[in-house]
């Protein structure tokens, strides 16, 4: 009944705090789950509604403070894995390998994940054993995804960096291989699922999202983060916004937006959002909506994609209504408003103003609202029929969107009314009188006098005829405002060995317009900013009309993988400061290891023992040396092939007479076996910068 009465509804709707909170306080559940955040601030208003009642929250980190306790989840036991390794195996595990089973589950604390990533590693590779896997775990907790990775083929590598971008959701093969331009993705996907990788049935695939930080940075760089927007635009968009698969598959549209706002990619978080957003109000994830509104604020504002913005913010000051909050609603529908008058959108701006009309302004405030004699419609949003609904929600959704929910639009389609007269995302609106009829094929001539005023008229001529004529006044004179331009808009810098002096490159700041353009203190910020660098070269440097300031950008990374900030550079010319996106890639060293329990075999007639040198890091090892030391003998060098990263050689070692008998039957003879790494590491090749080129504003 709670379930129905909350849920159960023939349009998606928003419930009021109130509301919610007298059905639950007035129910007698014994269990109730819900999608809410943890968050520390959340948790103490909700044990407040429901006094009486025991919260369980689970999250990676501790949200209930001293209001209760935290106990960390525990993973399988040794018996537990001993099933788990058995089934992923396909054959029983014997008693003679529980030492080496209950080692890799201390080593991997008993994750099930990582135990059946051990499994398939095993059953591709029947020399490695349960010692071995412990191991290589043991010494470093990613070395296991590193060797799985390491053997990939392109597509699976590709298959798996899709899922890492969009974890939370199991998404069919055909929308995964759309997403990576995967062909026969479903056979890579298989694979992975073989080798214990990844999740999935009946042709869906998907990753926990726990999972998948462990693979992103070293993922990332494989996959086109647009290809992967338009592939998952196309496919939600061509869905039922309240229907089952829109309501699972919307998961990945939240991962993939965490990505791209970290990696600073405003427009494609933009057209991402427009699809992701019916979708969550449709099915309700109010919290999820409110944060993927959020980033869709920034990022138009980022892109100056006005019209998005204004969607944004009055879709989020709705939400904000009907949470209870009437000053930040009244606040954000304002701010709406004014970003739709700007943008010329009358019809969204009609929609906003129809929502304010709900409103009590705050104390002090005289605007729009008709007091609280229309509270009561506080009590539900309402997704459809915005023309007669008390709240216009997503008031003409279709049209607001256009096509964007078929999957067909370019990338930089507002998502409302277009500005009448702009000439552009953020442009500035022009208007004009039109008299006539208008052609559809032919030419205009254009004709205009004078300095300081002007007419112009232009004909076209085709099928039919007709003109049109304008008059504008203006001052026409020399540019006295200065400009700032930045080259290269965007730097890639070419692998970079972790703990080295770094690569850097240079960035060159111009002033394309006239005056003087004082440069600031730059700044360099992101996830990553703090493997970057820039030097101070032009602080506070006044550049004249032309001229032109450069800056230097050093990466000197601290961990492998792929990386990106923006740098920033402040100016005295009108509007944010000048940025510039980074990415560059951190390559690490490589790490040998030799295993124990090397394997004699014979080679022709000649007994050897093969001695496995494993290197686990995340560089390639030009070579190195062995020193096996038989017995009392002396030592005998051996040389190591350069090793991949995450790869393996195995070095033949003859067996000497002395381990023999008269029988030429092997003794038992004590052997040691000493590694000389020291110059397997590559030689640095730190100035092969690579910069995209090109020019553009700040």
């Amino acid at each position: 009944m709670l379930v129905h009465r909350l849920y159960v509804t023939d349009t998606p709707v928003r419930l009021s705090r109130e509301t919610c909170a007298g059905l639950v306080s007035g129910s007698r559940a014994i269990l109730l789950l819900d999608d809410i955040p943890a968050d520390p601030a959340f948790a103490r208003s909700l044990a407040a509604e429901l006094p009486g009642c025991d919260l369980v929250f689970a999250g990676q980190r501790p949200v209930l403070g001293d209001r209760g306790s935290t106990h960390p989840l525990a993973g399988l036991s040794a018996d537990a894995a001993r099933d788990l390794l058995a089934r992923k195996l396909g054959r029983p595990v014997f008693d003679h390998e529980l030492p080496g089973v209950r080692r890799l589950v201390a080593a991997v604390a008993g994750s099930p994940l990582q135990l059946g990533q051990a499994a398939a590693l095993e059953r591709e590779d029947p020399r490695l054993t349960f010692d071995h896997l412990a191991e290589i775990a043991e010494r470093d907790a990613g070395a296991l995804d590193r060797r799985s990775l390491g053997r990939m083929s392109d597509g699976e590598r590709r298959a798996l960096a899709v899922l890492t971008v969009a974890a939370g959701a199991q998404l069919p093969s055909v929308v995964i291989g759309g997403m990576g331009d995967i062909a026969y993705a479903a056979q890579f996907l298989t694979t992975l699922h073989g080798r214990g990788l990844v999740e999935g049935s009946d042709d869906r695939f998907g990753l926990p999202v726990c999972r998948a930080e462990g693979y992103r940075q070293t993922l990332l760089r494989y996959i086109q983060l647009a290809s992967a927007v338009r592939g998952l635009c196309d496919w939600l968009g061509s869905l039922d916004p309240a229907g089952p698969e829109a309501g699972s598959g919307v998961e990945s549209a939240v991962s993939l937006l965490g990505v791209l706002a970290e990696q600073r990619e405003w427009g494609l978080v933009v057209r991402l959002v427009r699809v992701a957003d019916p979708v969550l109000f449709a099915w309700g994830r109010w919290e999820a909506w409110r944060d993927v509104l959020d980033q869709g604020i920034e990022a138009a504002g980022w892109v100056r994609d006005t019209a998005s913005e204004a969607y944004f913010t009055h879709q989020k000051g709705t939400l904000e209504y009907g949470e209870g909050r009437p000053e930040e609603a009244y606040r954000l529908l304002n701010r709406a408003l004014e970003l739709r008058r700007t943008a010329g959108d009358a019809a969204g701006a009609e929609l906003t103003r129809h929502n304010l009309g709900i409103i009590t302004p705050p104390p002090g405030d005289g605007g729009h609202g008709n007091g609280p004699v229309r509270r009561g419609v506080r009590r539900i949003l309402t997704y459809a029929a915005a023309a007669v609904a008390v709240v216009a929600l997503v008031a003409g959704a279709q049209q607001a969107l256009g096509g964007l929910l078929s999957g067909n639009e370019p990338d930089d389609v507002p998502t409302s009314t277009p500005p009448i007269g702009s000439d552009g995302p953020g442009g500035e609106s022009t208007s004009a009188t039109t008299s006539g009829t208008t052609s559809s094929a032919g030419g205009t001539e254009s004709t205009g006098t004078g300095s300081s005023t002007g007419t112009s008229t232009g004909t076209s001529t085709g099928t039919n005829t007709g003109s049109s004529t304008g008059t504008s006044n203006g001052t026409v004179g020399p540019n006295l405002n200065p400009a700032a331009g930045i080259s290269p808009t965007a730097t890639t810098i070419a692998g970079t060995r972790v703990g080295s002096q770094g690569r850097s490159g240079p960035i060159t700041v111009t002033n394309t317009g006239g005056g003087s353009l004082v440069i600031g203190t730059p700044g360099i910020t992101g996830t990553d900013a703090a493997d970057f660098t820039v030097s101070r070269t032009c602080d506070n440097v006044s550049l004249a009309a032309g001229n032109q300031c450069t800056l230097t950008v050093t990466f000197a990374p601290e961990a492998v993988g792929a990386k990106s900030a923006t740098l920033e550079i402040p100016h005295s010319a009108s509007g944010k400061p000048a940025r510039l996106t980074l990415r560059a890639t951190a390559v690490g060293l490589p790490d040998l290891t030799v295993l124990t329990d090397p394997d004699v075999r014979l080679s022709g007639e000649i007994p050897q023992l093969f001695i496995r040198v494993d290197n686990i890091g995340d560089g390639d090892a030009v070579g190195s040396e062995l020193d096996v030391t038989m017995g009392d003998g002396p030592p005998t060098t051996l040389p190591v092939d350069p090793i991949p990263a995450l790869d393996y050689n195995e070095v033949p070692y003859d067996i000497p007479d002395e381990c023999y008998d008269t029988r030429r039957e092997l003794l038992i003879c004590a052997y040691t076996v000493a590694l000389d790494p020291l110059n397997a590491l590559p030689e640095s090749n730190d100035d092969n910068n690579e910069f995209a080129s090109g020019t553009g504003d700040g």
